[in-house]
């Protein structure tokens, strides 16, 4: 039987709720610290103009996962904080404008503080060469405007290779409705990916391990990545894994063609499709130079997707 914990919001305030969990197979119970951080009960609340809003969250159970179980021990702590607006820095409101890029005004709170973040550690692990504004806009944030509406409510994306946390930490913001993971190899990264998660309040897990790892155990509908590794590459890392994962999304530059003829020379793509999803340019709407999203997948397999 799953055990509740009751919350109530009140008028007008903006409520933050989870619950803090290790996880393991089969009663196998692994250090967080291993994997990450987990926190699959975690959610958002607002409370409702005239009264409070009644809401629970699970403390505890068992959840299936492809015929197996997760079990999940849960400490019994609900914590509640108001999310306080904060201006947007000038130069952002400059480069959002110069981008042509049209924000919430608490998405692009959320996406400044994550930006802020990244370059405070960035000064103490090299994590990004885009240090401006413009650059986070024109680079980062574009590729995840990109591939944002590509992916369905609900669906359970893992950024592979996260680095920096692009794109799964912007997706995360821009998309609430999905579920984002991230996987990073290097210890490091993922530590500092883990505090960047809790100082966002994002329920984003952070895996630090391969995302071919992870997919021994875990099943994800997207797997989503950029600048980690060529076509042919990516899909030699996966090609044992595709039981486990629907389709790759592939955030690519304006060389993806040349990558796609080499993993089609190596005899990488004899069962897989590939195919373009978006494309737009890379600097100003004068550039020639185009980026694209690239969706890999088995070929037979009909995915629920929208884009396929």
């Amino acid at each position: 039987m799953d055990s509740c914990l009751p919350f109530r919001g009140w008028r007008g305030a903006k409520l933050r709720f989870f619950a803090h969990a290790e996880f393991g197979k089969h009663g196998d119970w692994r250090n967080a610290s291993t994997l990450g951080r987990a926190s699959p009960g975690r959610g958002w609340g607002r409370s409702s103009l005239d009264d409070s809003v009644p809401g629970e969250i699970p403390s505890g159970g068992m959840f299936p996962n492809d015929g197996d179980c997760i079990i999940m021990r849960v400490t019994n702590r609900l914590t509640f904080q108001h999310i306080s607006p904060m201006p947007l820095a000038p130069e952002f409101e400059t480069a959002l404008k110069n981008h042509s890029v049209e924000l919430d005004g608490e998405v692009a709170q959320r996406l400044q503080a994550y930006a802020e973040a990244m370059w405070s550690w960035n000064e103490k692990l090299n994590l990004t060469r885009h240090t401006t504004w413009d650059l986070f806009v024109g680079r980062d944030l574009r590729d995840c405007l990109q591939l944002a509406p590509i992916l369905d409510p609900g669906e359970e994306v893992l950024d592979l290779g996260s680095g920096n946390g692009v794109p799964g930490i912007p997706l995360a913001i821009l998309r609430p409705d999905i579920d984002v993971s991230l996987a990073e190899s290097v210890a490091k990264r993922a530590s500092v990916l883990g505090e960047m998660i809790a100082d966002l309040d994002l329920p984003v897990p952070v895996y630090s391990a391969r995302g071919e790892d992870l997919l021994e155990d875990f099943r994800f509908s997207s797997l989503v990545c950029r600048a980690v590794g060529s076509i042919a590459k990516l899909c030699r890392w996966i090609e044992p894994h595709w039981s486990n994962v629907d389709r790759m999304l592939l955030i690519k530059g304006p060389k993806w063609i040349e990558e796609r003829g080499e993993a089609r020379h190596a005899g990488l793509m004899g069962n897989l499709q590939l195919r373009k999803v978006a494309s737009y340019p890379l600097g100003d709407e004068s550039d020639e130079e185009q980026g694209a999203i690239v969706q890999v997948w088995p070929k037979g397999r009909e995915l629920p997707m929208k884009i396929s």
